[in-house]
């Protein structure tokens, strides 16, 4: 039994005589403070393959008082840690550690499963966090879709086999059920606090290298996957309902399947929210690519729902370009993807309108400041540019104008 300096015990374990059994697990670590160790280990002095011989044994403790703890390839610095950290020959085992992490309570539970090579340390942390602070944590820009506070999991697997380790990093894996946050976007991604959702990011941080890419699954009805480069956005594929998000990833944004609801205009201001949003490696006034394929049962336009509907969309450096297929509406809007005032209209080439699709442009459009996610808002046409519009065919009540 001892006492002293806890980065001291660490480098003991990582480089002295005990490091063929504890560098896989302690060697990310990175400690402050003083601890208490126990220790006791069983030597024998021949060697013998006898069931009933002694074997060589290891077993200790450490135990933490206020220490912090960073594990550096994942990005956890823990304050105030608590607990002990108890080991052995073929890893570690901690139960009920406590500690804080990004301003909140934590608690730590860990193990070593397997033996050697093939062994695998996992730590699984636990608290009540803030959504958008994991998020901007781990540098994904969904945080700005997000509200409230839920309870997180998040579990560390760190292969023992140095070849592993290089080929696949350590793996990381954020799981919640999103009770207590709000996800401010369209449907179907929107939820209040008080409901449930499932919602998993995972990666593996890789020892080299600069690309990290995210793989997100939300609630069943939605997959996606996210490149970073040198802490830069790549890419974001997205795939709805039973579709996959495309593993082919071009550079700028894609989305692919079929949605319940799709409302046209908030998925154009969020997806241009969450463009304006992105940090690139290039211009700041690049525009990236967008690319859609979507079949929706609900296509609303302001307050109403024109039933199912097909949409195509595509861009270029000027205009988001969308083709559409409906009972109320058909043809193709040529949107501008920058705000740059009257010297860039919309351009609308209509083959067929319904006045349904018309009355969304009315007074109620005031109340989308307010309820900007939501379905019974208006669309309000002084955040619209100027429209060029050319309509073959127009259905008013019972009247049909060509």
């Amino acid at each position: 039994s001892g006492r002293g300096a806890l980065p001291e015990m660490i480098q003991f374990a990582n480089t002295g005589p005990l490091k063929r059994f504890l560098k896989p697990a302690l060697g990310a670590l990175e400690t402050t403070g003083r601890a208490d160790m126990d220790l006791a280990m069983t030597i024998p002095l021949k060697w013998s393959k006898e069931p009933d011989a002694p074997q060589f044994s290891v077993n200790g403790s450490v135990f933490l008082k206020d220490n912090t703890v960073r594990v550096d390839p994942a990005d956890i610095n823990l304050k105030q840690v608590r607990g002990a950290v108890n080991f052995d020959r073929y890893g570690i085992r901690v139960n009920n550690l406590k500690a804080r992490w990004l301003d909140q309570p934590v608690r730590i539970n860990g193990k070593t499963i397997g033996k050697g090579g093939k062994g695998i340390t996992t730590l699984n942390l636990q608290g009540s966090l803030r959504a958008s602070d994991v998020l901007v944590h781990y540098k994904s820009p969904l945080d700005q879709f997000v509200r409230g506070t839920s309870n997180w999991n998040v579990e560390l697997s760190v292969p023992h086999s140095a070849s592993k380790l290089r080929r696949t990093g350590i793996s990381l894996t954020v799981d919640s059920d999103l009770v207590g946050t709000a996800l401010l976007a369209p449907a179907p991604l929107s939820k209040s606090t008080a409901s449930s959702r499932s919602f998993r990011l995972k990666t593996n941080l890789p020892t080299k290298g600069t690309r990290l890419l995210w793989n997100v699954d939300y609630a069943k009805s939605m997959n996606a996957i996210v490149l970073l480069d040198k802490g830069s956005f790549k890419s974001l594929s997205m795939g709805f309902g039973t579709t996959k998000a495309a593993t082919q990833l071009d550079e700028g944004i894609r989305l692919d399947g079929s949605m319940r609801q799709a409302s046209l205009g908030n998925w154009i201001d969020t997806i241009n929210q969450y463009r304006n949003s992105l940090p690139s490696a290039g211009s700041r006034n690049k525009i990236l690519p967008i690319s859609a394929n979507i079949n929706t049962a609900s296509l609303i336009a302001g307050t109403d729902n024109l039933g199912p509907a097909r949409l195509r969309i595509n861009s270029d450096d000027t205009y988001l370009n969308a083709v559409i297929n409906n009972d109320f509406l058909r043809g193709n809007i040529r949107y501008p993807r920058r705000n740059n005032g009257p010297e860039i209209a919309a351009k609308v080439r209509l083959n067929y309108i319904d006045k349904r699709v018309l009355a969304a442009f009315n007074e109620k459009g005031k109340a989308a400041d307010i309820k900007r996610f939501a379905n019974d808002t208006a669309i309000d046409p002084r955040k619209l540019p100027p429209i060029e519009a050319r309509i073959s065919e127009v259905k008013w009540d019972s009247l049909r104008l060509r």
